[in-house]
């Protein structure tokens, strides 16, 4: 048998963003037990796996540049991988390009039962939450939470302390994202 490699461009815009990202060091036995073997792992010097959190508030949210989805909330949680050096060209506007990062994705997990409908027919992974937070404004010590389903046993919570920047440092930033579903697998790459 033959492996075949499904890609079903997915739309998705969204507008008046805000956004926390925290990275933690986590085991790499945690990051393994939750990527396939086919990925590696990326180990940092200090012998850990990296883990983010990304949490967006999204005032609106519209899917394949015709659904209006209205105001969603969701979170991210990537795994770093081991991928090949790339550098890619710098969009107008910026100052500068980071080198790409590469990320083992976990089901995307949003707060609207709608969005979560419609990540999974476009073949996306998805789950329903029933909170999201972010945690708070930028700048100083905030702290955000997540629960999974309508018991706060089933959730994550961070701290994290923020500084903003005297003054914006606006970069292209490239990721690669991988995930498997049963049989297939998919991969997206964001500018």
């Amino acid at each position: 048998m033959i492996p075949v490699k499904f890609s079903i461009p997915v739309s998705m815009d969204i507008y008046d963003v805000k956004e926390m990202f925290s990275r933690y060091y986590v085991d790499p036995e945690i990051a393994r037990k939750n990527v396939p073997s086919k990925w590696k792992i990326k180990i940092h010097e200090n012998g850990k796996a990296l883990l983010l959190v990304m949490v967006q508030d999204c005032k609106k949210m519209v899917l394949q540049r015709l659904l209006n989805i209205g105001s969603v909330r969701m979170s991210h949680i990537w795994i770093e991988l081991e991928g090949q050096p790339e550098l890619i060209d710098s969009l107008p506007g910026t100052s500068r390009t980071l080198p790409t990062w590469y990320w083992y994705i976990q089901p995307h997990q949003l707060d609207k039962r709608l969005a979560v409908f419609m990540f999974k027919m476009a073949g996306v992974s998805a789950q329903y939450v029933s909170h999201i937070s972010l945690g708070g404004k930028p700048g100083g010590v905030r702290s955000g939470n997540v629960n999974e389903r309508k018991t706060p046993d089933v959730s994550y919570n961070w701290t994290e302390r923020s500084q903003l920047y005297p003054e914006p440092d606006i970069i292209t930033g490239s990721h690669r994202f991988y995930r498997k579903y049963g049989n297939r697998e998919s991969e997206a790459h964001v500018t």
